[in-house]
């Protein structure tokens, strides 16, 4: 999107494991029971790296008033990070890939019904 839309600051931004009402339903036992055990227990293990909601969203804050913010770049904890990509495909490919869903999943909530 960056090189699409040169005009726009376009940034990917990982908020880290955010304490939200995510799990909810799971946690709530609606979920079956194995399920809601392996929550409980991830949930008692993560528990001191999970951020509050707050917390989580000090780099999304960072990238929109920083000045000095890097086009295109993936940035964690305030600061770039490197981009790890597993399997064969190119970067490029990813990233025309991502491009396509994200306009996609955009549409469908941009046109008239």
């Amino acid at each position: 999107m960056a090189e699409r839309h040169p005009l726009i600051k376009f940034v990917s931004v990982h908020p880290g494991v955010v304490d939200t009402s995510f799990a909810d339903k799971w946690k709530s036992g609606i979920g079956n029971k194995c399920s809601l055990c392996l929550v409980r227990m991830l949930s008692f293990c993560w528990k001191p790296c999970v951020r509050s909601p707050a917390q989580g969203c000090q780099t999304s804050i960072y990238c929109i008033c920083e000045r000095e913010i890097i086009q295109g770049e993936y940035y964690a904890d305030n600061k770039p990070k490197s981009i790890r990509i597993r399997g064969s495909k190119d970067l490029t490919i990813i990233k025309n890939e991502l491009y396509e869903l994200s306009i996609a999943f955009v549409k469908r909530f941009l046109e008239p019904k």
